[in-house]
């Protein structure tokens, strides 16, 4: 069929409502490239989907694909020994979540209901709940790692706080001191580059004991680590750098998990794609 008889026939009105009924933005791209069938038995086989696809939204309602998103790119990057980020996992593991509610959704609990064609489709959808489970348990965000994500972890931070506790103790101890007060600017404690310090006055800069990190903008208060937290403080980045080392290895060992199930995902991927499009269709038919 020609696009002038398309546009005469208004082909694309109806693709742009079909494809406002699509999950996915893999789905309405394959919408958005639909041309008409030609061969009887697609058209046959097409019709029959959507009138399942119809009689399952009547009996249990519509299949949700909330969270349905690309992922395919990650698998690629993946496979070729890419570490992915946590918001990347975090995909991964809601597009499992996807998998696995439709499994479920098309669980028949009137054994005599019977979706010849449907029923093909959503057997070959195959959940990998160990690698869901996996991911969530690892990752509670796309910027913090779970502290359970593995017992190195877990003695790192604990570590970090208790170090954190100390230097803040030392600190305190200094600020609420007779011998600093008047050295002090304001009792108080503050970070800067990434390592505490105290407000101390400028004119008693050389002899408060420690190192200077900053200065205000008018050059009337330094702020000094005190030489009794260097130590301690120096701890604490060394734990810090362990901490990174110790996500990113966590990172890398998941990403090997996706890539581990890589074919499985890819496959699931084109049928919930496919299954998108087939009750977009249903929904259409019954707006």
């Amino acid at each position: 069929m020609n696009e002038k008889a398309l546009k005469k026939l208004e082909y694309d009105k109806i693709i742009q409502k079909l494809a406002s009924f699509a999950v996915s933005p893999m789905a309405k791209e394959k919408i958005q490239n639909m041309r008409p069938y030609t061969a009887m038995s697609d058209i046959t086989a097409a019709q029959q989907e959507t009138t399942e696809a119809v009689s399952m939204i009547l009996r249990k309602g519509t299949l949700t694909l909330g969270g349905f998103k690309e992922i395919r790119p990650q698998l690629k990057r993946a496979a070729m020994g890419g570490v992915l980020s946590m918001g990347e996992l975090l995909h991964i593991a809601s597009f499992l979540s996807v998998c696995r509610r439709a499994k479920e959704y098309s669980k028949n609990e009137n054994k005599a209901e019977v979706y010849q064609k449907l029923d093909e489709l959503f057997a070959l959808i195959v959940p990998i709940p160990q690698l869901e489970d996996k991911i969530n348990m690892c990752i509670l965000s796309e910027n913090e790692m779970s502290d359970n994500a593995s017992s190195a972890l877990q003695k790192i931070r604990r570590e970090i706080k208790i170090s954190n506790e100390k230097v803040k103790d030392q600190l305190n101890h200094i600020i609420a001191s007779p011998a600093y007060r008047n050295m002090l600017q304001d009792p108080v404690i503050t970070i800067r580059n990434d390592r505490y310090c105290v407000p101390v006055k400028n004119e008693y800069r050389s002899t408060f004991q420690g190192m200077v990190h900053d200065q205000s903008n008018t050059g009337s208060t330094v702020f000094i680590e005190p030489m009794s937290v260097v130590q301690l403080n120096n701890k604490i980045k060394e734990l810090q750098a362990e901490e990174k080392k110790e996500i990113e290895k966590i990172l890398a060992e998941l990403s090997a998990l996706v890539t581990e199930q890589k074919e499985l995902l890819e496959a699931n991927m084109t049928l919930l794609v496919h299954l998108d499009f087939v009750f977009a269709k249903a929904n259409l038919s019954l707006s």
